[in-house]
């Protein structure tokens, strides 16, 4: 009998029964996941202003900022490799947008 009441008492004690159930538990360690730095594209003064020598409040840079407003055209802008693409880009697309 002294068998059952100790385990009864086991059960109704709260802490018994969490050191317990820690002791139960894998040990558990810390750990890091360090993702690649996300690459940053750069925003649409860079790519007028230090990229392509645009300068601001000109014309062309207007056209850009214009023409970016919208998602789809600044995406496609920015994924652009070279400044004559760039260039061509603003001037096709203005020139579309204003038949």
């Amino acid at each position: 009998m002294g068998t059952e009441d100790n385990a009864h008492n086991f059960y109704l004690d709260p802490i018994a029964a969490s050191s317990a159930r820690n002791l139960s538990k894998r040990p558990t360690r810390e750990i890091s996941v360090d993702s690649p730095p996300k690459k940053k594209s750069g925003s649409l003064e860079d790519y007028l202003i230090e990229e392509d020598g645009i300068e601001e409040g000109s014309q062309l840079y207007c056209q850009a900022l214009y023409l970016c407003k919208n998602a789809v055209y600044r995406r496609a802008f920015t994924k652009m490799k070279t400044k004559e693409g760039r260039l061509n880009w603003i001037q096709f697309n203005w020139d579309r947008e204003n038949k």
